[in-house]
């Protein structure tokens, strides 16, 4: 009861919770007693165990033991002082006078428990005296009920933070609310720019924000379940920076030319709104208790969802601020962390060397993502200012046909065909450190299809018992055996594996040649090493991931569908609230598959699809469950209608992405 007391109210935002002291200094104060009494029993001839060792203690051997002994306790006091210091003491909790307030049914209802126990053991000993006094009977059954009536009112008060949820659950709505309004504006062009500060501004207050809420989402999915004292701090915490962050966005929105990349700074703000507000339903519902297991996943997926959208809306502001040329806030955040690179981490760590060791590990492959994407952009960059070049020398070109003797034609000519110069070597500059090796690449993959021909063309005489030593095929170049860490090693790669496969083929066809033309079973035997050949040229393809997780998707999602309307009992329990709660993972599941059709990237494409397949199938199951449990067929039958809508919808949208993924094109990006 004092401990459920303690964490209701050290839990409340305005308390402070009590720090354990970094020694035990009454240890230290023992072992100082302890040693001061061995010395002075040491020194007195009238210990036993000085008479111990009468026989090797003279007058001055004594004397000598006293001056050893002043060093040793002069040290141990010393260190009892320096163990007592202030810096090492602990700090008592901090208890509000709200926190109080908050105490006060818990205290209540153990006092009442205890009153009641007493009067309950008073009467028991009067009825062990007289067994037969009714009026002792009927007390005894009174104090009982007040005994069982106190237990359960003592249950009633120990849920933990419930109002620190509800206060976050009230500040997410708004901040949602503000995006929305901000988001009508903008289609109603009504968004006029902020006034408050910059875009870089801005920008630099939004990143500043979400790096934040990145560093307490693991605090707050921790202590949800099952550190009760720091819960409402960490909620409270987490939820504070939201309202700004929704205002930032909205001011950065504003003062943003670019209509896509103002719908994609209010969209992703308000995706990760939700995404807060699904991870504050789940904490609440779990409120710190580890005994609340169920709610566990409930928490982990509200928290990779919440972790999703931060990533999404950070790639977003550096986009922005690399179009924009505002690094210096990047440049101030990468010497932030430099500089705490010597500095010492207080407590544990929650990790252990492996876990840090392969974030580090992924922390390096997305540098290595991004300068790769940086190059891409450059090439684009510089194929879309060639293309503009061109158009004008063409305009100029037209210019001088139809008028030759225009001078200043010709010169506007010349100055074209110069500019057209000048963007051709800055392409080739940033073509030219890999072309070696990519076209290398090119040519052994090239001729693939040429050594699987030939060996079909021997196959093919081969199951035929036609094949003579004179069929002995052509030579070829290159072939592709596998990918390497770079482009140097991979053109290395190609170019050794096409002589070892050159070489096999013709072995194998001068083996099969070999053989009679009457073994046709052995000289067929040739085949499999066209079918090798085969299996090579149609290994696992990077530029296929992304398609078969959408094709799986697609199926996975179809299958349940039918299973809607099946007359199959439903697998789970859930409410209506249930179905809201699902449904913002279908919103964030939509959003990231808008956002992979537009990048293309196969991650994208990949983690899209999954975590739609898992929205999708959980939104049908649980609206299976709610829906039996309506009370009216016409809402049951609203509710399948609408999730067969919904999942109709959301697969298409996988369908669309599928398509761009097999034929790109602008048309069916917009």
């Amino acid at each position: 009861m004092r401990n459920s007391s303690y964490l209701v109210a050290i839990s409340d935002p305005s308390s402070t919770a009590a720090v354990p002291s970094l020694v035990d200094s009454s240890q230290f104060a023992r072992a100082q007693q302890a040693i001061r009494q061995a010395c002075e029993q040491l020194l007195d001839p009238s210990s036993v165990q000085s008479q111990a060792l009468a026989a090797n203690l003279n007058d001055q051997n004594r004397a000598d033991c006293s001056l050893s002994t002043k060093p040793l306790l002069e040290a141990i006091d010393d260190l009892v002082e320096f163990a007592s210091a202030p810096e090492f003491a602990s700090v008592p909790a901090q208890i509000s006078p709200q926190a109080r307030s908050a105490q006060a049914p818990i205290v209540t209802a153990g006092m009442n428990m205890l009153t009641a126990s007493s009067s309950l053991i008073s009467s028991a000993k009067s009825l062990a005296v007289n067994p037969r006094d009714a009026a002792t009977w009927q007390l005894l059954a009174s104090h009982s009920k007040a005994v069982s009536d106190a237990t359960r009112n003592s249950y009633q008060p120990y849920r933990i933070s419930p109002l620190e949820c509800d206060e976050a659950i009230e500040t997410l709505n708004f901040a949602i609310s503000e995006v929305d309004q901000a988001s009508l504006a903008a289609i109603c062009s009504k968004l006029t720019p902020s006034s408050e500060s910059t875009l870089q501004g801005f920008h630099t207050q939004m990143t500043s924000h979400i790096s934040e809420v990145s560093d307490l989402i693991e605090p707050v999915s921790v202590a949800a379940k099952g550190n009760p004292e720091k819960f409402g701090h960490m909620v409270s915490n987490c939820v504070n920076y939201f309202l700004p962050l929704s205002r930032s966005a909205v001011g950065a929105a504003s003062k943003t030319s670019n209509a896509d990349r103002q719908m994609s700074l209010r969209e992703q703000t308000k995706t990760l709104a939700e995404s807060a507000l699904q991870l504050m339903y789940a904490a609440k519902e779990c409120g710190g208790n580890p005994a609340a297991t169920e709610a566990f996943a409930e928490i982990n997926d509200a928290a990779g969802n919440m972790t999703e959208a931060v990533k999404d809306l950070k790639s977003t502001l550096e986009m922005a601020a690399s179009e924009a040329g505002l690094t210096a806030g990047m440049m101030n955040a990468i010497a932030k962390a430099a500089g705490t690179l010597d500095d010492v981490i207080g407590g544990e760590v929650s990790k252990s060397f492996a876990e840090y060791q392969e974030s580090v590990s992924n922390s390096a492959k997305a540098i290595m993502v991004k300068a790769q994407d940086m190059i891409a952009a450059r090439l684009k960059l510089a194929c879309q200012r060639l293309g503009g070049a061109l158009g004008e020398l063409l305009q100029c070109a037209g210019s001088v046909q139809s008028n030759p003797t225009d001078f200043q034609g010709k010169k506007e000519l010349s100055d074209t065909a110069r500019h057209v110069t000048n963007h051709v070597a800055s392409l080739m500059a940033a073509l030219q450190a890999d072309a070696k090796e990519t076209q290398a690449c090119i040519n052994a993959a090239d001729s693939v299809k040429g050594i699987i021909s030939d060996l079909d063309r021997v196959i093919m005489f081969a199951s035929t018992g036609l094949l003579n030593k004179e069929e002995k095929g052509d030579t070829h170049e290159e072939m592709v055996s596998g990918a390497a860490a770079s482009q140097e090693q991979l053109a290395s790669a190609a170019e050794a594996s096409a002589g070892t496969i050159r070489l096999l083929t013709d072995h194998v066809k001068l083996g099969a040649a070999a053989l009679t033309s009457d073994d046709q079973e052995a000289q067929t035997m040739v085949s499999n090493v066209s079918s090798l050949l085969k299996t090579v040229k149609t290994a696992e393809d990077e530029a296929a991931r992304g398609v078969r997780a959408l094709e799986s998707a697609i199926d996975a999602i179809s299958a349940q569908l039918e299973k809607l309307t099946s007359e199959n009992e439903p697998t789970r329990d859930a409410a209506p609230e249930d179905v809201i709660r699902v449904s913002k993972g279908v919103t964030i599941a939509t959003a990231k598959a808008v956002s992979a059709g537009n990048s293309g990237r196969q991650d994208d494409v990949t983690a899209a699809a999954n975590l739609g397949r898992k929205a999708i199938i959980d939104m049908l199951l649980t609206t299976k469950a709610a829906a039996a449990k309506a009370e009216a067929v016409e809402s049951e039958n609203r509710s399948i209608t609408a999730a067969k809508e919904c999942t109709t919808a959301f697969r298409s949208l996988l369908e669309l992405v599928h398509s761009i993924l097999l034929k790109p094109s602008h048309d069916k990006k917009q």
